[in-house]
């Protein structure tokens, strides 16, 4: 049996932080932190969907539509660290880095390598992106789409490929927890597939604005549900957040 999507989450499941740095939706569905993974996880979610830092330095943006900025930035995030797959729930899904696939892999039991096939790879660039899961999909083991333009996060992953990531490793009502949560597009995508949400962010700009895109989403209601494919296919090259 499925969990019900619009039973509230109890108000102690999640551990709570300083005004300003936790918000929790009305109808209980979404709870997002301004904070480090390391100070929350683990957490009682069904799973985790995420694109964690890569570590390479190597950051993408800027440009009119289909232009590619590449610039090196060392930020202090950008470090590729699977331990948090130690605090991690039994469904894992996970972008990662070519040649750090083997890593991941084993730090899960049972992994399993499903891919993002780009419509517009950079040049020069690569064409596809490994996703490190504890389980195989239901159907498809690749997913294509528009590789977007990274409006709002420099890391950003487009919204179709995050709703299809949701809907086959997850069950409508279940929690999904992002804990590199950038610009909300995970969220967003539980919202529309008809499950709640745990986001994580530590960095402010990025958190204001997956707070923002969020309730803005939530407003509009149950607008999605009982249409989540065709909502998350007409989403086309909306750029969503990492």
């Amino acid at each position: 049996m499925h969990a019900d999507p619009t039973a509230p989450i109890p108000s102690m499941t999640f551990p709570a932080l300083h005004a300003g740095h936790c918000y929790a939706s009305s109808c209980g569905r979404v709870t997002l932190y301004h904070g480090r993974w390391q100070d929350l996880l683990p957490l009682p979610v069904d799973a985790i969907i995420t694109d964690p830092p890569y570590g390479t330095g190597w950051l993408r943006g800027g440009g009119k539509v289909g232009k590619f900025k590449p610039k090196k930035e060392g930020a202090e995030w950008d470090v590729f660290d699977v331990s948090w797959l130690e605090r991690a729930p039994a469904t894992v899904a996970a972008f990662c880095p070519a040649n750090r696939v083997w890593e991941m892999c084993q730090a899960l039991a049972t992994p399993h390598v499903l891919k993002y096939r780009k419509t517009n790879p950079p040049p020069f660039g690569y064409k596809c992106e490994p996703i490190v899961t504890s389980k195989p999909p239901r159907s498809d083991w690749e997913k294509e789409a528009y590789n977007g333009d990274n409006p709002l996060h420099p890391c950003q992953k487009p919204l179709p490929l995050m709703g299809w990531l949701v809907q086959e490793m997850t069950e409508e009502g279940e929690t999904v927890c992002d804990p590199f949560m950038g610009s909300g597009s995970t969220g967003i995508a539980c919202i529309r597939a008809n499950r709640r949400f745990v986001g994580i962010e530590q960095d402010p700009t990025h958190y204001a604005t997956a707070l923002a895109r969020i309730t803005n989403e939530l407003a509009q209601g149950d607008l999605f549900l009982g249409h989540n494919d065709q909502a998350l296919h007409q989403a086309g090259r909306e750029g969503a957040t990492k």
